[in-house]
């Protein structure tokens, strides 16, 4: 059970490193330097990318029930009201 919390959080991080990537890419266009913003979208991507394989993870060890409960709860930036924008 300990190892499944911990992907729990791992998880979170992810989505949180991807929400970083995101204001940076936008830092980096706002001074239209465009190595550094292909540079944060490569990485903003991978940890998407990271993010939905360890979600599918989790999804497979979680009960159904769980999954519904934790959508209404989520963590990380939505839960302090900030969006994770989407390309």
């Amino acid at each position: 059970m300990q190892a499944l919390y911990e992907a729990i959080l791992e998880d979170e991080r992810i989505l949180e490193d991807a929400f970083k990537y995101e204001i940076l890419t936008r830092q980096a266009e706002a001074s239209d330097d465009q190595a550094l913003i292909d540079f944060f979208r490569q990485m903003r991507d991978e940890r998407r990318r990271r993010a939905e394989r360890a979600e599918q993870a989790l999804a497979q060890r979680l009960p159904e029930k769980t999954l519904e409960d934790s959508s209404k709860g989520r963590t990380g930036p939505q839960a302090r009201g900030q969006d994770v924008p989407r390309p």
